[in-house]
C-alpha cells in the first residue's frame, strides 16, 4: 500500500500562519495514534498467520476476531474524520486555520477531498462486518498483553484527543495538546535561523 500525506496537510504550506502550523502539529499527533493503531491491528493479524495486504483479506474479521475488528473501526472512523474522534478535530483545526488565513477556496477543495476519502476509510469496516470470510485463516491465539496495551492506548488517545484536546475532566486534566502545539510553534518561530 502507498502511504500518502492527507491533502488537508498541504494547506499549511500555503497558509503559513502560526495557527496553521499548530493545527498541523496537532493533526500529526492524532495521526500518529490513528495509524499506529491501524498498523497494530494488521501486525496482530500477521503475527497469527493472516496477512492483510488487501481490503478483501479483512473480510469477516468481526466473526473471527471481534475485538480487532472493533478496534480497527475506531481507527478508520477517526481517519475518515467522523465527529467525536481526534481525526475530526484535527481536520477541523486545519480547515479553520486555512479559512482564517483567507484560503476559503482551498479549504472547500480540501473538505471535498476529505469527503471522498471517507469512502475508502469506511469501506474497510463494511468488509470486516458484512462480508463472509473466504476461508478460516490464521491462528486463534489470544492477543498478547503488549498488543492489547498498544491498541488500548491508541483507542483511548483517539477519543481523548477528539473530545478533550485541551484540559478535560480529571483523568485528562493535564492534557493540553492544543496549547502544547501552539507553544511549540512559537518556540520554533522564535528560534534564530542558522
Amino acid at each position: 500500500r502507498r502511504v500518502r500525506a492527507p491533502a488537508c496537510l498541504l494547506m499549511v504550506f500555503v497558509a503559513g500562519t502560526p495557527e496553521a502550523w499548530a493545527a498541523v502539529l496537532f493533526y500529526l499527533v492524532v495521526y500518529l495514534f490513528m495509524n499506529l493503531g491501524a498498523f497494530g491491528v494488521l501486525v496482530a493479524l500477521a503475527d497469527r498467520g493472516q496477512d492483510a495486504e488487501r481490503n478483501d483479506d479483512l473480510a469477516g474479521l468481526y466473526r473471527r476476531r471481534p475485538v480487532l475488528a472493533i478496534v480497527m473501526v475506531v481507527f478508520m472512523i477517526s481517519l475518515a474524520g467522523i465527529p467525536g474522534t481526534g481525526g475530526f478535530l484535527a481536520k477541523l483545526y486545519l480547515f479553520m486555520a486555512a479559512v482564517k488565513a483567507q484560503y476559503v477556496g482551498l479549504t472547500v477543495i480540501a473538505v471535498l477531498s476529505s469527503l471522498v476519502s471517507v469512502y475508502s476509510y469506511l469501506r474497510i469496516p463494511v468488509v470486516m462486518f458484512m462480508s463472509d470470510p473466504a476461508e478460516d485463516v490464521g491462528q486463534r491465539r489470544p492477543l498478547h498483553t503488549a498488543e492489547l496495551l498498544v491498541l488500548g492506548v491508541c483507542v483511548v488517545a483517539v477519543f481523548v484527543l477528539g473530545l478533550f484536546p485541551n484540559a478535560g475532566p480529571w483523568p485528562v486534566s493535564w492534557l493540553d495538546t492544543l496549547d502544547w502545539t501552539r507553544a511549540s510553534v512559537d518556540v520554533l518561530a522564535a528560534a534564530p535561523l542558522p
